[in-house]
Order: structure tokens, then sequence, then C-alpha cells
């Protein structure tokens, strides 16, 4: 049962996250441990990942086709969703129309197209109001207005604390959550008017701005450190004292230049990641693409370019050399290579298809698992989530330890 109220009581204290991974079986979803034993046996249309106890899961939605101006694609709509615990029992019944995962003993969940927070036992601890909501993080929640409450044709954002008041105004057209006591917040939009090129900066609690300083853009703190880039294009490692630690570097000791085009969509030259165990990825060498001139800037992306590893004094501690890279986790990264088919035809020409295959190297760039996958994400309680296929909506899931030994082989 769905309570309201009550705002003012503590939510239980989460127990440890529990070894449970979501698979699919014949379109059902249910859950296996870290063994491949199935705890929690497929029966949601679907699921996403435990948090604080709690498994966002779907009953009664289904996979659809819609038309789009090129073909189709398949989306997931309908049914309502609830949490389950770690017996499988439904702990929040479902009838939201979407819901995110726990943090701090709330999680974000949308009721008649406005988002609001529940607990861990359902009460409706802040109210759906919000355009946008995202989960609580050093007590704060990043939330956004609809257009119509900021009188302008864009949604705002500014952060509520647990009770749901306001804290910090609703005026940054983008902000991320809190982490070392600061959060990344955009100044101002990409827009013709100033090519296409945002602001963002970081402000505290109390939504003070640090040392009143600018970046064109700026990952969220972590491990204590932040990348920013700068208006020169280059990338800088600041701490939360806003003090410079270091300038990311190339392998030649030259700075990382991270040029983009009328929005950080269309890719940067060179990019720097956020830290996680001691280490952050980095990308160097992206190559231009132009495709067709219509209207400023229209046409121009990044594409390509190898990524490395670089520690908290700025070192390379792994070459670049990989075609994607994701953050360290359990001692692991997931890597990327690239490689191309070339398909010949009865007519004298050819095909040329060109795809990523992902495995996993140590702290030291070392390939422990070799690159198979065609998604690999980050290790937890030992195992790690990969899928098989080549369409993206319709892989197969499977799970692997640090062997690369599939716990669960993969399925749809």
């Amino acid at each position: 049962m769905l309570l309201v109220g009550a705002a003012c009581d503590a939510p239980p204290a989460p127990k440890p996250p529990p070894s449970l991974f979501p698979v699919c079986v014949d379109d059902q979803w249910g859950f296996i441990d870290r063994t491949g034993k199935i705890v929690i046996s497929p029966r949601f249309a679907r699921a996403m990942s435990f948090s604080e106890d709690r498994a966002a899961v779907n009953i009664g939605g289904k996979w659809v086709k819609e038309p789009t101006e090129h073909g189709s694609w398949t989306v997931f709509r309908g049914g309502a969703w609830g949490y389950c615990d770690p017996e499988g029992n439904m702990a929040i019944e479902a009838t939201f129309e979407d819901a995110r995962d726990f943090s701090e003993g709330l999680a974000a969940v949308r009721i008649d197209g406005k988002w609001g927070h529940v607990d861990l036992i359902g009460r409706m601890v802040v109210e759906p109001r919000f355009a946008w909501a995202g989960g609580f993080h050093e007590g704060l929640a990043a939330v956004g207005l609809r257009p119509d409450e900021t009188e302008i044709e864009a949604r705002l954002c500014g952060f509520i604390d647990r009770t749901g008041r306001l804290v910090i105004p609703a005026k940054y057209p983008d902000a991320k959550p809190f982490s070392d006591g600061l959060a990344a917040v955009c100044i101002t939009w990409p827009s013709a008017e100033n090519m296409g090129l945002e602001q963002w900066a970081f402000v505290d609690h109390k939504g003070r701005l640090l040392h009143d300083r600018t970046y064109r853009f700026v990952l969220p703190f972590s491990e204590r450190l932040a990348a920013v880039f700068k208006g020169d294009w280059t990338i800088e490692y600041i701490n939360p004292a806003g003090h410079t630690v270091f300038v990311a570097q190339r392998p030649d000791g030259q700075p990382l230049e991270a040029h983009y085009f009328f929005g950080r969509w269309r890719g940067y030259k060179d990019e720097a990641g956020s830290f996680s165990e001691g280490l952050a990825p980095f990308k160097i060498d992206a190559h231009e693409i132009h495709l067709y001139m219509d209207g400023p800037g229209h046409g121009f992306y990044y594409e390509g370019g190898t990524w490395g590893f670089l520690d908290k004094r700025g070192r390379i501690v792994v070459k670049p050399r990989f075609a994607d890279a994701q953050p360290f986790s359990e001692g692991l990264a997931a890597v990327a290579e690239t490689r191309t088919v070339d398909t010949p035809h009865d007519d004298g020409t050819e095909t040329v298809r060109t795809f990523r295959k992902w495995g996993y190297i140590d702290r030291t760039g070392r390939t422990v698992i070799d690159m198979q996958f065609d998604t690999a994400g980050p290790f937890q309680n030992g195992v790690a989530r990969v899928e098989i296929g080549d369409d993206w909506h319709d892989r197969s899931i499977g799970y692997i330890d640090k062997t690369g030994r599939y716990v669960w082989q993969p399925r749809k």
C-alpha cells in the first residue's frame, strides 16, 4: 500500500546491498545470485538492479515498435512500476508510471507525469510536483520545474532537501548530483548566440558559486577530484577548494584539448573522465567528421580516438590504445577495441562494417578477459553484466566472473 505523509519519520536503515542481479528468461525478468542460481523467479516485465534492498520492477509493460522519421525503434511502454525486496516480495506495490533507484533511503517516482520521492516502505515523502527528479546525495536532490512554472520554454533545475523544500532555487538549465560538498550546475545553456558552448560551475549546499569560476563543461567530483574543461579547451583536475591539482596531458606532454562543435553530443577531440579506484580514463586524437553544411557548424563532429588511464598525479599508467574505456571497478575496467568486417558482393562491391568488442584490463593495462562482448558493465560483488548481439535493444544478457567465466549464459 502507498502511504502519504509521515515525512519527518526516519526511514529504516538500509541493509547491505544483496548480491542479486536481474536476468531475463523468455521475456520475463527475475534475479540470480553471484553463482548464477535463480533466487527470484522471472515474473516481471522489466527489472532494474538492487539499491538499498529494493529493486524497481515493472508489471504489465511491453516492448513495442514505434515509427520514426527513418523507420522505427523499439521502446518499453505501459505497465506499472513498484519495488521488490531480496526475497522477491513486493515491498512497494506497483502503482508508479516510472521509478528510479534508492539513494539515502529515498527514490524518485512518477505519478501523473510528475516526480516525487518515496521512502523504503512506500511512504510519499516528497509529493510529486516536479518535471524531473534525481536521487538524493549528501541530503539534497536535483529537481526540474516544468516550463510553465519557470516562465521560459525550458526546464530549470534546483535542489530540494528531504522534506521537499527547494533550498537552492531552480534557475539552472541543468544540474548534477552533489559529491564532496559541491554540485555541478549549468549556468548558460548552449545556443546559437554563444556558438553552442554552455557554461558550467560548482555550487555548495547553500547555492554559493565556487570562487565565481565557470567552465565550458565539468564532471562531478569523484574521489575529491573533478575534471573541468576550460575556456582554452584544456582539461584540468581541481580539488573541492577549487585549486588546480594537475593539467591532463597527452603522452607527448602536451595538454589535452577538449574541442567540440556546437554541443558536447558531437564528441570531443580529447577527453578525460572521472576517477574511480585511483584512475581516470582519458581519450586523445579523435578526428573531425564533416557530413554536410546546412547552417553554421552543422555536420561537424568528432569520432574515434584512443583511450588510456591516468592517476591522481596526472601520470599516464595505461597508454591510450583502446577504442573506448569505462572506469575501474573491483580492480578491472571494461575497454573496447575496433574490429572491421568486409563482406564481398556478387557485383564486385563490398560492405565494410566497423564495430566494437569489449573486454577487461587490470590496473597495469594487461588484458585479463578477452574482447568478446558487445557491451560490458562494471563489476559488482565479483560479477559483471555483459551483452551479446548486434541489435542494441534485442541483445542477450549474461553475467561473468573475474576470470571471464559465465555464471549466467547470455539469453534473452
